[in-house]
């Protein structure tokens, strides 16, 4: 059975795929899913992004998004789920935040536990050296155990190590 985009009838060729592209000057990167077309998908991710500016949760500049951590940091401890959920998707879109740990940055306290904000209970690396040190300034100023920020340069999953 062939698949077709939910808003414009166009028949699906791919399943989900990753799709790139630039919106107010800044490179974004979205999961086309297996109900839209790329065209679909990327309005979308652009009408999710302008009401996260709107709301105020970061800004975009020129060519550059610049997220006030402080903010984030309160909203983080204070909102539902649903909002904190949005704003990290967000922020993956925006690539600030990576699912993926190999060449992204962590938080990490002297025993090893990670202190990255959390997504449905994965952490989210981030991609930016910048982002990662003025998170950790806001979040863990009068942390009581001592923590550091590393890069993780390579990470090799326990599907390859395992060989599955």
């Amino acid at each position: 059975m062939e698949r077709k985009c939910k808003e414009c009838g166009r028949i699906l060729t791919k399943g989900s795929s990753i799709v790139k592209f630039k919106w107010r000057g800044v490179e974004v990167r979205t999961l086309k899913g297996t109900d839209l077309c790329s065209e679909h998908a990327v309005k979308e991710c652009q009408e999710r992004l302008s009401q996260l500016v709107d709301n105020r949760y970061f800004e975009i500049g020129l060519s550059h998004v610049f997220i006030n951590w402080k903010s984030f940091v309160n909203i983080y401890k204070q909102s539902d789920e649903t909002i904190i959920n949005s704003i990290i998707e967000g922020l993956n879109e925006l690539m600030i935040f990576s699912f993926t740990p190999e060449n992204g940055w962590a938080i990490v306290e002297w025993n090893g536990t990670i202190l990255n904000p959390k997504y449905k209970g994965d952490f989210m690396y981030f991609v930016r050296k910048k982002d990662v040190i003025d998170y950790a300034r806001v979040k863990l100023k009068n942390y009581r155990h001592r923590w550091g920020v590393e890069n993780i340069k390579t990470y090799i999953g326990d599907s390859e190590v395992l060989g599955v």
